[in-house]
C-alpha cells in the first residue's frame, strides 16, 4: 500500500462512505458495490448503447480507486473484466473472448489502471493537503498564542525593552520601563531620529544603524546615556545595553530590537564604596608602598630594656650594641644584608651586624648620642648573615619618654659598591690614561667659552694639525680635505643646534700635516649647552678609519669591475672599460698591454685621473713593450716571471733606463711617476698581457696591499679574458655544427627524392600485375618503404630548418590563407594514418577564417601538432578546433593519450626537448621547436596544456591583420637549402 492510504478520505465526502471507507473491508465493500450498480446501471442502458459494454463499469472503477484506492480498485477493474465480458460481450452469458473483445478488455483495464492511478494519487493529494490545513490553522493559533503571550511577556520584563522597524527605526514597541527611560513621551511609529534627537550626538544612531546595516550584535556594559524628561531636564542612566537584528521570514533584517538593564543605582552605589574605600586605603598604601617600594633599608630599634640616658656616652655605646635590635625593617634593608626577606633580619642583635672593633661604628654611636640622639648621613660598617663586609650610610633619630631611650628611627643606604666603584674610577681613570694616550684614537676637550683646551698628540695628527696651532674649530675647520668641507660645516652646524642634543659623529678626509696624504677619521663628539642655549663646551674622539675605507672602497670597486668583466664578449673594449674604473680610485695612470702568441706586445688601453693629460696618453699609448731589448722594463719583468713588480718609490734616474728614445725621456720627466704597480694577466699558466699602475699628481704611495688588490682585479681580468675566447670558440664550434647539419641535411635529401620517386614507380608496377603471387607482400613493403621515407625526410627538413633559425636564415613569404580549408587538407591526409593507429580526427571549425601567412609554414605546423597528436593519442580521437577572437586567430589540438607530465610543459617547445622516452617514441625533439619558431615569427603565441595520463591541448594564437614577422629577413635572398626545402 501506498503512504497515507490508512487516512479517513476528505472531509467533504458523506459521513457514512467516510465510516465505511475508514476500515479495509468497508472499501472493498464500496468496491463491490459499486460494480454491481454499475452492472444494474450497464444493462439498463444496454439497449440504448450496445456499443458501449464499459461506460459504466468505468465509472464504478474511478469510484471503487477513489475510495479505497489501490485494493479496491483492482478488485473494481478484476470484477468489471468479468462481468462485462459475461453480460455484454459476444458470445453472451459467456466468459470465453475474442481476439476483438480480448482488444477491448485489455484496453479497459490498461485505462482502468491509469484511472486507478490518477484516482489514488488525487485521493493522496487531497487529504495530505486537508492535513497540511489542519496543520497550519493550528500553527497559526498557537503562533497567535505565543505572539500574545511574547507580548506581554515583554511588557511586564523587569529590563528596558523597545523595538524598533526599517531603516528609520520605527519605534514600534516599548514597554513601561522603556517608555519611562524616553520621559513618558508619546513615540510608537516615530522614527528615533526625529523622536528622540538627543541620542543622535551620542553614538546611539550610529550604533543602530550599524548593527541594522551589518547584523552584528552589539553589547555594552555599563554604557552612559542622557534622555530628555517631560519636564525638560536631561537625566543620565547606566546601562547594561543589548542591540539585536531582527529578521523577517526571508532571513532579511528589517529591525533592530533593544534590551537594557539599569544600572544608575548600582553603579552610583558602587562609585561611593570605592571612593570610600580608597579614601581608607590611601593613608595605609602610602605608608606601605613607601616603606615597601623604597630602594633605602628602613627599620625600627628597640631595647630589651628602657635606657636611661644619663649614664655616660659610652656606658650608652655598650648597652646599645648589646642590648639593641631590630624590631622592624622593610624587605630592602633585609636584601642589604643578604637575606630575602624582613622577616629573616627581625630580631637580630645590633651587635651582630655591627663590627665593634670597627672605630667608625664606635664614633657613629657616639655621634648620635652627642646629637641629641639624632644622626645624619653617618657611616657605619657592617656585616651580612654570611660575614661578607658592608658599608652603609645612616640616618637616626631617637623616641625618648621619660629620660629613657626606647627605640630609634632610622634609615640606611648600601654605599658599598659605591665606595668599591670610587676605588675603581680612581684606578680606571689612571689605566684610560695610559691607553688614551698608546691608542690609536685621539682625544679632545673645548672650552668654547674661554678657549681653553686638552688634546692629545694623536689627535692633532688625526686633525692635520701641527704642535704649534692651538686648537680651535677653525683650527679643526683648516684640516678638513676640501671636497668634504661642505659636508663637515653642516654636520658641525646641526650639532652646534640645541635641538640636535649636541651630537656630532662624522667620517671626512682630512690633510696630514707630515707627508700631504689625505686619510680618514671618524668623528664622534658632543656639545654641552648652558641655560641659554649656548654652546659652551666641545669634546669628543677621533679615530682613523683610512683602512676600513680602503677595504670598503676595494670591495665596491671589485663588485664595479665585476660588473663591467660581465657586461661584454668583446675583452679588450671590457679591459679598456676597466682600466677607466681604475683611475682616480687606485691609480693616476693605467695601461693595459697584450700578447698574443707569436705576435708582439699591443697597447689596447691608456687611462688617466686628469683631463688635461689626453695628449701625454696619447703619447703613452703609442709607446710599445720590446722583451728582447728592454726586458728589464718592470712591466717586462712581471710579464716574463709571470709575478707582480711593486716598485714603492720610483727612483727616477734609475727608472729613466728603461726609456725607448729622447721623447720617452721627456714623457717620463713631464709626469714624474712616483710609484709603481705592474700585475700579469696569466690564463691557463701562460702570461698574455700586464697590466700597470702608476701614481703622479696624487702623490699616492703603492704598498703591499695595494699590490694583493690588484693581483685579484688581474686575476678576474683574465678570467674575463678567458671566457670570452672560450664563448668565440664555443660559437664557432655551433656555427662549424650547424654548416656541417646543413651540408649534410641536403646530401641527405639528395637521395631521397629518387629512393621515393622508385617506390612509387615499384607501386604503379605491382598495381599493373594483380594476379601476382608477390603483390601483397611487395605492396606491404613499399607501404612500410614508403613511411619510412617519409619519416627520413621529415627528420632531414627539421634538421635544416634548426640550422637555418640557428643562423637567423628562416624566411616567411606572407600570402593570403583560408586557414580552415588548409586544416581539412591536413586532416584529409592524415586520416588513413590515424585511422591505422585506432584515432579518430575531429573537426570542429568556425566558418571561413581568413589570414595573411606562410602558406607552407603554417601546413608545417598543422601537420605537427596533428603528426604528435597522432602519435601519443593512444589510439583515442583527436579533436582540432578553430575559432576567432580578439582579431586573431585560435587553434586547438587536443588528444586523450598519455599527457605530460608538469616538470616537461615548461620545456618541450626547447630544441631536442623530449617529454617521453626516446626508446618508446621515436623523433629528434625538434617539432615543437621548430613549430614554436614558426609561430613567433608570425607574430602569434602557442603554449600546452595537460593532464598526466588524460591527454594534451595545444593551443595557437595568429594574428588575422598583417604584421611584422620576428624572425623575418627580408635583406637576405632564399638559401639554396631553403628552396629545395620547399620544393620538396
Amino acid at each position: 500500500m501506498r503512504r497515507h492510504e490508512h487516512l479517513p478520505p476528505p472531509h467533504s465526502k458523506p459521513m457514512s462512505l467516510r465510516r465505511l471507507a475508514a476500515s479495509a473491508p468497508g472499501r472493498y465493500a464500496i468496491a463491490v458495490l459499486s460494480v454491481g450498480l454499475a452492472l444494474l446501471l450497464q444493462k439498463a442502458a444496454w439497449p440504448f448503447m450496445p456499443t458501449s459494454p464499459f461506460l459504466f463499469f468505468f465509472l464504478a472503477v474511478m469510484f471503487s480507486g477513489w475510495w479505497g484506492g489501490w485494493g479496491p480498485g483492482l478488485l473494481s477493474i478484476g470484477l468489471a473484466a468479468l462481468l462485462a465480458d459475461h453480460f455484454f460481450l459476444s458470445p453472451a452469458n459467456s466468459l470465453s473472448v475474442t481476439a476483438g473483445d480480448g482488444v477491448a478488455l485489455s484496453l479497459f483495464t490498461v485505462l482502468s489502471l491509469l484511472m486507478t492511478r490518477l484516482n489514488t494519487a488525487l485521493r493522496q493529494t487531497s487529504m495530505e493537503r486537508a492535513v497540511l490545513l489542519e496543520r497550519e490553522r493550528l500553527a497559526r493559533a498557537r503562533a497567535e498564542t505565543e505572539q500574545a503571550r511574547f507580548h506581554a511577556l515583554l511588557m511586564q520584563a523587569p529590563a528596558i525593552v523597545a523595538l524598533f522597524q526599517g531603516a528609520d527605526h520605527v519605534l514600534t514597541l516599548s514597554n513601561p520601563l522603556s517608555t519611562a527611560l524616553l520621559g513618558q513621551r508619546a513615540l510608537l511609529g516615530k522614527p528615533l531620529r526625529e523622536s528622540v534627537p538627543e541620542l543622535a550626538p551620542q553614538g546611539f544612531l550610529a550604533l543602530m544603524d550599524r548593527v541594522y546595516s551589518a547584523g552584528a550584535p552589539y553589547t555594552g556594559q555599563e554604557t552612559s546615556w542622557s534622555f530628555l524628561q517631560a519636564d525638560g531636564s536631561t537625566k543620565t542612566y547606566v546601562l547594561d545595553l543589548v542591540l539585536q537584528p531582527i529578521r523577517d521570514v526571508h532571513g532579511r533584517i528589517d529591525g533592530v530590537a533593544c534590551f537594557a538593564f539599569d544600572r544608575s543605582e548600582s553603579v552610583l552605589a558602587r562609585q561611593r564604596m570605592e571612593e570610600l574605600n580608597t579614601a581608607l586605603k590611601r593613608s595605609k598604601e602610602q605608608y606601605q608602598g613607601f616603606v615597601s617600594q623604597s630602594t633605602e633599608g628602613i627599620f625600627r630599634l628597640e631595647t630589651h630594656q628602657p635606657l636611661p640616658i644619663a649614664q655616660p656616652v659610652q656606658a650608652q655605646v655598650d648597652a646599645i650594641l648589646e642590648h639593641g635590635y631590630i624590631a622592624e625593617c622593610n624587605d630592602a634593608m633585609a636584601r642589604m644584608y643578604g637575606l630575602e626577606s624582613a622577616a629573616a633580619l627581625t630580631g637580630t642583635r645590633l651587635g651582630k651586624l655591627l663590627v665593634r672593633e670597627d672605630p667608625h661604628n664606635q664614633e657613629s654611636i657616639k655621634a648620635f648620642i652627642r646629637g641629641g640622639y639624632r644622626l645624619e648621613e653617618a657611616e657605619s660598617h657592617e656585616a651580612t648573615h654570611d660575614g661578607r663586609p658592608r658599608v652603609f650610610i645612616n640616618n637616626l633619630v631617637g623616641v625618648i619618654e621619660k629620660e629613657h631611650l626606647v627605640s630609634a628611627w632610622g634609615t640606611q643606604r648600601d654605599v658599598t659598591e659605591q665606595r668599591r666603584a670610587e676605588e675603581a674610577l680612581r684606578h680606571s681613570e689612571e689605566r684610560l690614561r695610559i691607553a688614551v694616550n698608546s691608542a690609536a684614537i685621539g682625544t679632545w676637550d673645548l672650552n668654547l667659552v674661554t678657549g681653553a683646551y686638552q688634546c692629545d698628540e694623536r689627535c692633532r695628527q688625526l686633525f692635520g694639525l701641527s704642535t704649534a696651532v692651538s686648537l680651535r674649530i677653525d683650527a679643526i675647520r683648516s684640516g678638513v680635505y676640501p671636497e668634504d668641507l661642505e659636508r663637515f660645516e653642516r654636520e658641525l652646524a646641526r650639532a652646534f643646534t640645541p635641538s640636535s642634543g649636541g651630537d656630532f659623529r662624522i667620517e671626512y678626509r682630512t690633510l696630514g700635516t707630515e707627508d700631504g696624504v689625505a686619510r680618514w677619521v671618524s668623528v664622534h663628539g658632543r656639545a654641552f649647552f648652558n641655560e641659554q642655549a649656548r654652546a659652551v663646551r666641545f669634546t669628543g674622539t677621533v679615530l682613523d678609519v683610512s683602512e676600513r675605507r680602503r677595504t670598503e672602497a676595494s670591495t665596491r670597486f671589485l663588485a664595479e669591475a665585476s660588473a663591467v668583466l660581465s657586461s661584454s664578449l668583446d675583452y679588450e673594449n671590457t679591459l679598456s672599460n676597466v682600466a677607466r674604473l681604475t683611475v682616480p680610485e687606485l691609480a693616476d695612470w693605467c695601461t693595459v698591454d697584450l700578447k698574443p702568441p707569436g705576435e708582439p706586445f699591443r697597447r689596447v688601453a691608456v687611462a688617466t685621473a686628469v683631463p688635461e693629460d689626453a695628449e701625454f696618453a696619447r703619447q703613452v699609448k703609442n709607446i710599445h713593450l720590446d722583451l728582447e731589448k728592454y726586458s728589464a722594463h718592470p712591466s717586462a719583468q712581471a710579464f716574463l716571471r709571470q709575478q707582480p713588480v711593486l716598485i714603492e718609490q720610483i727612483h727616477l734616474e734609475r727608472f729613466l733606463e728603461n726609456a725607448r728614445s729622447d721623447e720617452h725621456t721627456r714623457l717620463i720627466r713631464t709626469l714624474q711617476p712616483l710609484s709603481f704597480i705592474a700585475v700579469p694577466l696569466v690564463e691557463r699558466g701562460r702570461a698574455f698581457g700586464v697590466l700597470s699602475f702608476f701614481s703622479t699628481r696624487s702623490g699616492r704611495r703603492y704598498t703591499a696591499r695595494d699590490l694583493t688588490f690588484l693581483e685579484e682585479l688581474a686575476h678576474r681580468m683574465a678570467l674575463s679574458v678567458e671566457n670570452a675566447r672560450l664563448y668565440r670558440e664555443a660559437q664557432e664550434a655551433i656555427r662549424l655544427r650547424d654548416e656541417f647539419l646543413s651540408i649534410a641535411s641536403h646530401e641527405l635529401k639528395t637521395p631521397l627524392t629518387p629512393l621515393s620517386l622508385k617506390l612509387q614507380m615499384l607501386s604503379r608496377e605491382v598495381k599493373r600485375q594483380p594476379d601476382s603471387p608477390l603483390r601483397r607482400s611487395v605492396e606491404d613493403y613499399i607501404v612500410i618503404g614508403t613511411r619510412q621515407v617519409k619519416k627520413l625526410s621529415e627528420l632531414v627538413s627539421d634538421l635544416l630548418d634548426v640550422t637555418r633559425i640557428a643562423g637567423g636564415r628562416l624566411r616567411l613569404e606572407p600570402e593570403p590563407v583560408t586557414l580552415d580549408l588548409l586544416i581539412r587538407e591536413v586532416a584529409a591526409r592524415y586520416e588513413p594514418e590515424a585511422a591505422r593507429l585506432g584515432s579518430r580526427l575531429q573537426l570542429e571549425l568556425q566558418g571561413s577564417v581568413e589570414g595573411h601567412w606562410d602558406r607552407l609554414r603554417l601546413e608545417q605546423v598543422i601537420t605537427n601538432l596533428v603528426d604528435n597528436a597522432i602519435k601519443y593519442g593512444a589510439g583515442k580521437p583527436i579533436h582540432v578546433g578553430l575559432h576567432t577572437r580578439e582579431n586573431q586567430a585560435w587553434l586547438h589540438v587536443r588528444d586523450e593519450g598519455i599527457g605530460i607530465a608538469p616538470q616537461y610543459l615548461s620545456s618541450i617547445f626547447g630544441r631536442f626537448e623530449r617529454a617521453v622516452s626516446e626508446r618508446h617514441y621515436g623523433g629528434l625533439g625538434l617539432g615543437l621547436y621548430i613549430t614554436r619558431t614558426i609561430v613567433e615569427a608570425m607574430g602569434g603565441s602557442i603554449h600546452a596544456e595537460s593532464v598526466l595520463g588524460e591527454g594534451a591541448t595545444f593551443t595557437l594564437a595568429l594574428p588575422l591583420t598583417p604584421g611584422e614577422s620576428a624572425a623575418q629577413d627580408s635583406s637576405e635572398e632564399p638559401s639554396e637549402a631553403d628552396s629545395a626545402t620547399r620544393d620538396t
